[in-house]
């Protein structure tokens, strides 16, 4: 004969339901009225606990209460012995490397800047800093793809001493003007190409100014009506007291012509669109002028003629020659972890410095 069937589980007493634990596989049972969890199937005479009053908190959620028994914390810690770093170091890392980021651009937009002043020694000095930054992000991309914690740092501030220069123009008596776009210009019969006249006004008092190249046209990229010029002129100028006495005036300025050259029956035509004054005075104790729009304007009655241009301007440095220097703050992230990247004698003689609030 087959042997019987094995007895089939009494049914659950009101209230309690069972569910399987995902970890174990194990079956247990819960009763979110009288807020319990268990291992063992409850029985008839258990549902006298029912008399219990409810806790004091409010019941969990329901997918909170089917959550198995909690484990005993030796079980957790074998549990979560080879699991990644905690959402915390994870934040801890990603500050470390964008802040280490930023510190190396500013590495090395300062090796250019000593490299173009011709201080090579100071250059190649700031080189070897940049080079054990750029070990030091390697090391924490590789520690944290590993699961590692976060490591040790200190975070120190420096400041830095630096030239108030544009490094790209290298002579104090230039002024480069860059024409980047016009918008919505007013064109004859609404096609044609469009240039840009500048002619740079301002009281020329010596011999050598005399000779500057005082105008430039610059032919337009893009569509007719909206033209992206992206241009650079530069003009030449000697940084006089009379053109100093003029900057604190506000009366240093580009002027602008706008016209538009259209073909007709094989015959070029040109036409005026409109003029307007890029004021440049403000380089008398700044080295840029921001992008500037402005708006063109007819000829004879200087109502707005329709559309815009847009420009900036530059010096290598401010006119008046002061302010050639300008110091900045900025952060220094120190690793302090025995195995990280080893700096070099140099860094490691600045570091100590930082550290020490030098």
């Amino acid at each position: 004969m087959p042997p019987p069937p094995p007895p089939k589980d009494p049914p659950l007493p009101p209230g309690w339901k069972e569910a399987v634990d995902p970890g174990s596989g194990k079956t247990y049972f819960f009763n979110k009225k009288l807020n319990r969890t268990q291992w063992e199937r409850p029985t008839d005479e258990e549902e006298s606990d029912s008399d219990m009053p409810p806790p004091s908190e409010p019941p969990k959620a329901a997918a909170a209460a089917t959550l198995p028994p909690k484990k005993s914390s030796a079980e957790a810690a074998g549990a979560g012995s080879g699991g990644k770093g905690s959402d915390k170091d994870g934040l801890i890392y990603q500050c470390l490397v964008e802040g280490m980021e930023a510190q190396k651009g500013k590495l090395t937009d300062r090796v250019k800047e000593r490299y173009v002043a011709g201080d090579k020694s100071g250059a190649l000095e700031l080189n070897v800093e940049k080079k054990h930054v750029e070990s030091c992000i390697a090391w924490l991309e590789q520690r944290r793809k590993e699961g590692h914690e976060a490591p040790k740092h200190k975070v120190v501030k420096r400041a830095v001493r630096q030239p108030n220069v544009n490094s790209s123009i290298a002579d104090l008596n230039k002024l480069v003007v860059t024409v980047h776009r016009g918008s919505s210009l007013n064109l004859p019969g609404g096609k044609g190409a469009a240039f840009v006249k500048l002619t740079l006004t301002f009281p020329r008092d010596s011999q050598l100014e005399q000779r500057t190249i005082l105008s430039s046209e610059i032919t337009p990229k893009g569509d007719d009506a909206n033209p992206e010029w992206e241009s650079k002129h530069v003009f030449e100028l000697v940084r006089t007291q009379n053109l100093l006495r003029y900057a604190e005036r506000k009366h240093v300025r580009v002027a602008i012509e706008v016209y538009c050259e259209t073909k007709v029956m094989f015959m070029k035509q040109k036409a005026f669109i409109g003029r307007g004054e890029f004021d440049v005075s403000s380089l008398l104790t700044q080295k840029d002028v921001p992008p500037t729009t402005v708006i063109l304007l007819e000829e004879k009655s200087k109502r707005p003629a329709g559309g815009s241009v847009t420009l900036s301007a530059a010096s290598r440095a401010p006119w008046n020659g002061k302010d050639l220097v300008v110091e900045t703050v900025e952060e220094v992230i120190i690793l302090d972890d025995a195995s990280s990247p080893k700096p070099p004698q140099s860094v490691v003689t600045e570091y100590l410095k930082l550290l020490k609030g030098g």
